[in-house]
């Protein structure tokens, strides 16, 4: 059996977090329509969601660096474009494996993981204490966006 890629790990992690149920989440391996993120998902509100999973190895040297600059399809960020247009929900879900640490960050009207720091990303996240538990916890109590 070949060895599952880092994006599959982090899916995994996300899909033993999520052992009682509260989601439903299904990973795709999509090689037809460009761009799709890797996860959707809905929560008991019946609120839906996609999830582009990422993983980092560790952080850059560099705080001004941009850890996910270059880690993205050209298609990808795009596509969370359009889906914000139709005011749906899209996250960047991705993991540091050196400190374990788990970052959810929602695709908001102007901005661009891609150009984020470690601080921004830090400021930007939605995952209390930096685990899987609690990215689990925060798509449990996503609501509806208000139209």
């Amino acid at each position: 059996m070949a060895a599952r890629k880092p994006e599959q790990l982090t899916y995994d992690s996300l899909k033993n977090a999520n052992k009682l149920g509260a989601l439903k989440i299904r990973r795709l391996e999509n090689a037809v329509s460009d761009g799709d993120p890797d996860t959707y998902g809905i929560n008991k509100k019946g609120v839906m969601f996609w999830l582009e999973l990422k993983s980092l190895k560790e952080w850059p040297k560099r705080a001004s660096t941009c850890p996910l600059k270059g880690k993205l399809q050209p298609t990808q960020y795009p596509w969370h474009v359009e889906w914000r247009r139709f005011n749906g929900w899209s996250f960047w879900l991705f993991d540091v494996k050196e400190t374990g640490e788990v970052f959810i960050i929602p695709h908001e009207k102007f901005e661009d993981i891609r150009d984020m720091t470690q601080e921004e990303i830090r400021n930007k996240n939605k995952a209390e204490d930096l685990t899987m538990a609690s990215v689990v916890d925060y798509l449990v109590n996503l609501e509806h966006r208000a139209i």
